[in-house]
């Protein structure tokens, strides 16, 4: 297993990010604006109760299926933007369109991955509902779902690399891009993970300035002054889905978003480059 210097991967993080042009968080800014408020628009109009969109179910359906295939070519950009920052190839925020010229082979690794993931968590929960039967006590639940969560962590980690490779690798195709990557995750999970657990307190802090400001909402509309029941779940969604705690609860993260989105991203595009240089894997890449 390869040991990795996480504070001075996360420095050299910092560094490359300084050198960007345009800044990170304005290329950062550039993809929450492509992602989060698309996102955002769809769920606003599918929230209309009693007004003509809601004669278009289907519509707004179809919208949100081709949302999530347009993020995936989009958050596939935006990995390439961390690279080529790791890199001080200086990419621009062009780098988050530069997915729409593979768009097929990046939906297509995606959807191997998530089938990918299914098989694994269905054997899992078969798995899972065995022992159950076996051990029918508390404990054995407690320590099941336990163990059913660490697992699902580690098979996500098989596959954190493939983005990387197939932007470097672009005519080996989408299914070399996720065995490379379990290849290459073989005996390096456990140093990604904490990679990763790292910026913990940063995505704390995140929940906690949001949550905040949707019990805010929550307390503003009289929620807690009857007890929680099933009869009135649906009045605190539409709260929480409401449009002024929706903007408010977002934009009051932003700024923090702005800097740890980009942060993350490149220290994990480094861990890629860092392992792919230790393995004499590495091949510098042409832009796509």
């Amino acid at each position: 297993m390869m040991l990795f210097d996480r504070k001075s991967l996360k420095r050299q993080a910092r560094e490359a990010m300084r050198l960007t042009r345009p800044r990170f968080w304005a290329v950062c800014l550039i993809y929450l604006l492509l992602t989060t408020g698309v996102e955002g628009l769809i769920h606003q109009l599918s929230s209309f109760r009693g007004s003509v969109w809601a004669e278009f179910s289907f519509f707004l359906f179809f919208c949100t299926i081709l949302y999530n295939l347009y993020y995936v070519v989009i958050y596939f950009g935006y990995n390439l933007w961390s690279l080529w920052t790791w890199r001080r190839l200086n990419p621009g925020a062009g780098a988050l369109i530069q997915g729409f010229s593979i768009a097929g082979r990046v939906i297509i690794m995606e959807m191997l991955i998530i089938l990918r993931m299914f098989l694994w968590v269905f054997l899992l929960a078969m798995g899972m509902t065995i022992l159950f039967f076996l051990i029918p006590v508390p404990a054995a639940y407690v320590l099941g779902i336990l163990l059913f969560y660490i697992a699902v962590v580690v098979i996500m980690l098989r596959y954190a690399l493939a983005p990387y490779l197939l932007a470097d690798f672009p005519d080996d195709g989408a299914s070399a891009a996720v065995s490379r990557s379990v290849e290459m995750m073989r005996g390096q999970k456990w140093e990604l993970f904490k990679l990763q657990f790292s910026f913990i307190g940063w995505y704390l802090l995140q929940s906690l300035l949001s949550g905040g400001v949707l019990l805010f909402f929550l307390i503003q509309n009289g929620a807690f002054s009857t007890a929680i029941s099933a009869d009135n779940l649906w009045f605190y969604q539409s709260v929480i889905n409401s449009a002024p705690a929706f903007l408010l609860s977002n934009l009051i993260v932003l700024p923090l978003s702005l800097w740890v989105i980009p942060y993350t991203s490149v220290a994990q595009a480094g861990f890629y480059d860092t392992l792919c240089r230790q393995n004499q894997s590495y091949e510098q890449m042409p832009p796509l």
